[in-house]
């Protein structure tokens, strides 16, 4: 694989994350066209994985000292510590739940959904949520209202994204806004599950499917390049969901969707 290709895809894979489009799916369109090799195709996506891991992680710095003192404070009875341990148990729950449920779907509909006309399904459906995400006001709940029921859910909503052209950022944040969540507290939150939830999807692909783990100059640079372009979008993200632009994200996902479904 040329460098020029190893960047490409880091870019794609962390600006289609940060901005609530499904980054496995839009990388799997991209490779239809670069004609990338099935096993160096695995690795740069993992490589992406762990930039956009790696951005999302500096961004949350914040979220994840309250998810070490929510771990902390797990025995404790103390009121004070009530809300560190609600949060910790809140995104356990959504991480678990998800994961269950992403094996779930990956092991029994991706291998049957895997073409460009669910991967356009996936993106309408993208489409969709990311309309109702628009419309719905801001709201006022923080971090101290999170608990094990909401985590629940959040964790079915993860399932859901398993299937191509979903995002799990998107997911999780749309269900966090339904409970009247502010915005920019829903979209940290996602993005720490989507932390916990790679992490076990780089473990599926080299337990699971028998990949071999390859570092080279290419894994290297897409690493780099994915976490340069995760940081910038993470910012960009932040500043997109709270103003008028943010209508252009689902603009984009109902053309390309429409396309793909048309394409297949």
């Amino acid at each position: 694989m040329s460098y020029i290709k190893a960047m490409l895809l880091g870019v794609i894979f962390s600006s289609s994350e940060g901005l609530l489009l499904d980054g496995r799916a839009q990388l799997n369109i991209i490779n239809k066209l670069l004609d990338v090799s099935e096993t160096d195709f695995l690795n740069i996506y993992v490589f992406s994985c762990i930039g956009f891991m790696l951005a999302s992680a500096f961004a949350t710095q914040y979220e994840f000292v309250r998810l070490i003192r929510g771990f902390k404070c797990l025995f404790n009875d103390n009121k004070k510590d009530r809300a560190y341990k609600g949060f910790f148990i809140s995104v356990l729950m959504s991480v678990v739940i998800g994961i269950i449920l992403t094996i779930a779907v990956l092991f029994f509909v991706n291998p049957v959904f895997d073409n460009s006309l669910f991967y356009g399904l996936g993106l309408l459906i993208n489409t969709f949520v990311l309309f109702i995400i628009c419309i719905i006001n801001k709201g006022n709940i923080k971090y101290e209202n999170l608990n094990i029921k909401r985590g629940f859910l959040i964790g079915l909503c993860i399932g859901i994204s398993a299937v191509p052209g979903v995002s799990l950022i998107l997911m999780c944040m749309a269900l966090l806004l339904i409970f009247d969540t502010d915005n920019e507290i829903a979209y940290r939150y996602s993005l720490i599950v989507n932390f916990f939830v790679l992490i076990c999807m780089i473990i599926n692909i080299y337990a699971g499917l028998n990949i071999k783990f390859v570092i080279n100059i290419q894994n290297i640079i897409c690493l780099i390049i994915s976490f340069i372009t995760g940081f910038f979008i993470i910012a960009i993200g932040l500043r997109v969901i709270k103003s008028k632009f943010k209508f252009l994200l689902p603009i984009y996902t109902l053309i390309t969707g429409i396309a793909l479904v048309l394409l297949n």
